[in-house]
């Protein structure tokens, strides 16, 4: 879910542009799948802290 937030945050569409996508260069710039592949990949180390520290 988290994934899908980042992705439409970081967008540059015809329709739709997001915050932080227009945050990038005087006209924005698309950043959403390099924005969802890190938040996908910092779901493994995460995911392992809190199976250590909280048990769940």
């Amino acid at each position: 879910m988290l994934g899908v937030i980042v992705w439409c945050m970081g967008m540059i569409e015809s329709d739709y542009v997001g915050p932080l996508g227009k945050l990038i260069g005087a006209t924005g710039g698309d950043i959403a799948n390099e924005l969802a592949f890190v938040v996908t990949l910092s779901y493994i180390p995460f995911r392992y802290l809190e199976l250590k520290y909280v048990g769940r």
